[in-house]
């Protein structure tokens, strides 16, 4: 009897030890902000959009009006911090490009009330669409996502708050990019003000 409960103890010991150094060495599944260490989290806030989110200070962020007078579009757009990517966007490039892979939020005023799935199908680049319209959270507020393909491969997220349609978007070459992560950053960050 003594022979089982010592082995059963070294046993114990040794499953103990071997867990200890499977989460040491196994990373959390979730990302964790405060332990990237790599980079530091940059605050934005629109109080006239009511929106609120946090990204990478690796990122360089842009503001346009890009809409029409009778379908006003206001975006969003961050893409990797280089010299190229700021002329790109702040229209001082003299190089012609297809421009890079970004994080996009899109705001669209929703005046007919349409549900979100109407106003997909009319509103956005549902035409390219990959996959059917998921279910979808952002910041506690339902929509749907759907990917699609184009210059890139892409992936939207389409949340309706206060009679605005908010278009979240980001595009890679792979799902594995880094603008991928940055952009779960800024879905898991949004706060509708």
């Amino acid at each position: 009897m003594r022979t089982y409960i010592i082995t059963g103890l070294v046993a114990l010991a040794v499953i103990t030890g071997l867990a200890y150094l499977y989460v040491k060495a196994v990373p959390p599944t979730v990302p964790n902000m405060q332990s990237q260490g790599k980079e530091s989290m940059v605050p934005y806030e629109n109080a006239a959009y009511d929106i609120s989110f946090q990204y990478p200070s690796s990122l360089y962020v842009r503001e346009v009006e890009a809409g029409t007078p009778d379908n006003p579009q206001h975006a969003i757009v961050l893409v990797k911090d280089t010299e190229e990517n700021r002329a790109l966007l702040d229209g001082t490039s003299e190089t012609a490009t297809e421009g890079p892979t970004a994080i996009t939020i899109d705001i669209y005023e929703n005046e007919d009330g349409l549900s979100v799935r109407d106003w997909v199908q009319e509103s956005t680049n549902w035409t390219v669409a990959n996959s059917g319209a998921n279910d979808a959270e952002v910041a506690g507020k339902q929509g749907i996502s759907y990917g699609w393909s184009g210059l890139y491969e892409g992936t939207s997220y389409v949340i309706p708050y206060n009679d605005r349609m908010y278009v979240f978007s980001v595009s890679w070459l792979s799902p594995d990019d880094q603008i991928v992560r940055d952009f779960n950053m800024v879905l898991m960050t949004t706060v509708f003000n």
